[in-house]
């Protein structure tokens, strides 16, 4: 299934307890801080005109190691931060996460809020709370539909450039002239030292009517993801509202995680490619 075409909205309830901050990898990491947390009682809904609870969600707050599964009413309780910027967490079944950055004033007992998956977007009734994307400027998921998971890309030895062409599908919210919002393919080469992730920049271009969107990943040149034959690469779409263009930023945007890529709202699943070298097959 894929995830826009069926919006979804997610109900927060949020009362004050105790403690820390933090996230990033492919799931939200452990961070370190201290401060007062917010108790969020979520509840995961499938539609905005025909709501029904969505089970089995793996709901993360800021700085949560464990997921806790929404059940059969939807409902999931986690914790945020309280008076520091901070970001819910929801992962699906087939492994996309949509990211939703919010900020709880220290000291508020309770907030209301309603989150939608797809547009991407995010209102709250709390005076003080904030909650993006916002209704009146959403973003919306995309998924990688080529290569396949599990494809072998072929690959020049280096010090030869290897292009790699990535399709996908987006929600058509990001084809629209006015969004603020971004789709990129970030690379993640597991044979690295520290497993860091180089994001490709131009954006890509969404169809405004069918969602489609095509971007030329490059691996084993100068300043990108170095690769040898043999070797695994992780690859994700990223929607983000940060516009970074080749012309103004180095190619590619070295980050630690895809999490960690600024204005992040979205990760698509993971695809896992295997570098091919002169004489071997394509899959």
């Amino acid at each position: 299934m894929r995830y826009w075409h069926w919006p979804m909205a997610v109900l927060l309830s949020l009362g004050l307890a105790a403690c820390g901050s933090g996230a990033s990898g492919f799931g939200p990491r452990p961070g370190g801080g201290s401060g007062t947390k917010a108790t969020t009682s979520v509840t995961v809904l499938t539609t905005l005109t025909n709501p029904q609870p969505l089970s089995n969600v793996q709901v993360f707050g800021e700085g949560e190691t464990s997921p806790t599964l929404t059940g059969p009413d939807g409902r999931a309780t986690v914790t945020v931060p309280t008076g520091q910027s901070s970001r819910l967490f929801l992962q699906f079944p087939e492994g996309s996460q949509n990211i939703y950055p919010l900020t709880v004033p220290a000291g508020l007992p309770t907030v209301e809020a309603t989150l939608f998956a797809n547009p991407i977007a995010a209102t709250t009734s709390t005076p003080g709370v904030m909650i993006m994307p916002t209704g009146q400027a959403p973003a919306g998921p995309a998924e990688i539909l080529a290569p396949p998971d599990g494809a072998t890309i072929l690959c020049a030895p280096p010090p030869a450039e290897c292009r790699v062409d990535v399709h996908g599908q987006a929600s058509i919210v990001l084809g629209q002239p006015d969004t603020p919002f971004f789709v990129y393919v970030a690379v993640t080469p597991l044979s690295l030292a520290g497993g860091d992730t180089f994001l490709h920049v131009p954006p890509a271009p969404v169809d405004p009517v069918t969602g489609f969107w095509q971007s030329e990943v490059h691996l084993g040149g100068a300043g990108s993801a170095a690769v040898q034959p043999g070797d695994m690469v992780q690859i994700v779409a990223i929607v983000t509202d940060a516009l970074w263009t080749s012309d103004t930023t180095p190619t590619p945007v070295q980050v630690p995680s895809p999490e960690e890529i600024p204005g992040v709202v979205y990760i698509s699943r993971v695809i896992t490619l295997q570098v091919g070298g002169a004489g071997v097959e394509a899959r």
